[in-house]
């Protein structure tokens, strides 16, 4: 088998993206999706979602609970005790948040949101998907801060690491629905450089048998975005709508659901949320 968590760029994985439409084919499993099994099939489809790979519980977490968990726990520059650390820490982030009018907040972080089965990694209600991926901006401002003994190497991968998935954030906002050939060269190296320095720092954490830098699928899957922008741009492609369509439709259901369920349960549900949108649009019925 070839071990995913081999980020590199001479990756064993790296030359089966360019598999035949027959070949993607063959790995769907039944029954098909319609869109699987219409003549017009195109391995494009299905593609990755950015939003659930980076940003909702995905490698923005990963990077944001491996940054800041080891500064809360033995950075004294933030303070003396982890408390002091954590309170530093936020009021650094209030501050970057002032600083840009209208940006995507996150409540104050606690300790609880900073680590999940042992693993460091930012998560909890607290961490959403748009307010995670804004953060990696001020997580760079972190590691320029708190990471900058340039003579230590692990110093110089957490700073790629940290500029890379941002100024992959950078690329896939800024750039048109279609990205130039400028544009994708240089996303192949930003993701690269960051997945690369990742695994590095994993290589170092595994070493002194700490449990951050995870390298879960996700921070895999990230890697296949530059072949997927080649196409268009994920960030045209990814699910923030449809996330908001379930929330709305979820809590409908929630306010909605009483006694024993009945077929039509779905049916009303979906129709009070249609009705709901048509007043919020002035839509007549």
């Amino acid at each position: 088998r070839t071990p995913y968590t081999d980020l590199r760029g001479g990756a064993a994985w790296r030359p089966t993206l360019t598999v035949t439409t027959e070949a993607f084919r063959s790995r769907l499993r039944l029954p098909l999706h319609p869109r699987m099994a219409s003549s017009f099939f195109w391995r494009r489809f299905s593609p990755l979602d950015l939003m659930h790979v980076a940003d909702c519980n995905g490698v923005a977490c990963i990077l944001a609970g491996s940054f800041i968990l080891p500064l809360v726990v033995g950075e004294p520059r933030l303070g003396r005790t982890q408390d002091e650390r954590l309170a530093e820490i936020n009021r650094r982030l209030v501050a970057f948040y002032d600083a840009r009018p209208g940006y995507s907040r996150m409540a104050p972080l606690r300790h609880n949101n900073l680590q999940l089965n042992e693993w460091s990694v930012l998560h909890g209600k607290t961490a959403k998907a748009a307010n995670t991926r804004c953060l990696t901006p001020f997580l760079v401002e972190l590691a320029e801060a708190f990471y900058d003994d340039q003579a230590r190497e692990e110093h110089r991968l957490v700073n790629r690491a940290a500029r890379g998935m941002n100024r992959f954030y950078e690329l896939v906002y800024g750039a048109d629905v279609f990205l130039n050939t400028a544009e994708l060269s240089e996303l192949r190296r930003v993701l690269l450089r960051a997945g690369t320095a990742t695994q590095q720092l994993r290589g170092v954490a595994r070493a002194r048998g700490e449990m951050t830098w995870n390298i879960t699928p996700k921070v895999h899957a990230l890697q296949h975005f530059c072949e997927q922008a080649g196409v268009v741009n994920p960030r045209c492609t990814q699910n923030y709508m449809e996330e908001s369509q379930v929330g709305t439709t979820t809590k409908v259901w929630a306010r909605t659901a009483r006694g024993r369920y009945t077929r039509r349960g779905q049916r009303v549900v979906l129709l009070k949320r249609l009705v709901a949108l048509c007043v919020r649009l002035e839509v007549n019925l």
